[in-house]
């Protein structure tokens, strides 16, 4: 609840889960993300209890969204010193160096990658679908869907 009040008082949040793999980052931030499964939590249009830190978030942002505000999506995958722009097409790689520069408020971003203009819950739902599908997955001695 604190993460929703800063957020709402116009505050950033930042998500970043660090660790090895295998050690829950993506299930804690999202809750299942795989899209041939009932639980993925993207297929739930209601607060569901398997969701992560971030749908219950954004479920909660949308539903006092005010119709001037304006939110938008990036989403992008680093693996070491390579980072996958995963809302372009054709989830374009890169050094996680070039392009990453501080926005006009302050904030560290990485300017080639795109962002997705969102206007409901519905649309992340389906913009975090089709981008999910980019994400680069190999099997490590950890975690076989890595």
């Amino acid at each position: 609840k604190k993460i929703n009040k800063d957020l709402l008082e116009g505050n950033a949040v930042v998500l970043f889960a660090y660790g090895l793999s295998g050690s829950g980052k993506t299930f804690t931030v999202f809750g299942p993300d795989a899209a041939d499964i009932p639980e993925a939590w993207f297929k739930h249009a209601t607060p569901f209890a398997m969701w992560g830190i971030y749908p219950r978030l954004a479920y909660d942002v949308f539903g006092v969204k005010d119709e001037s505000w304006k939110i938008s999506m990036k989403y992008f995958q680093n693996v070491v010193d390579i980072v996958r722009d995963l809302m372009s097409p054709t989830a374009e790689e890169r050094n996680y160096k070039q392009g990453m520069r501080k926005d006009e408020d302050g904030f560290m971003d990485i300017l080639w990658c795109g962002a997705a203009p969102l206007d409901s819950w519905n649309d992340l739902r389906a913009t975090f679908l089709v981008a999910n599908a980019r994400k680069a997955i190999s099997p490590t001695q950890f975690n076989h869907q890595s």
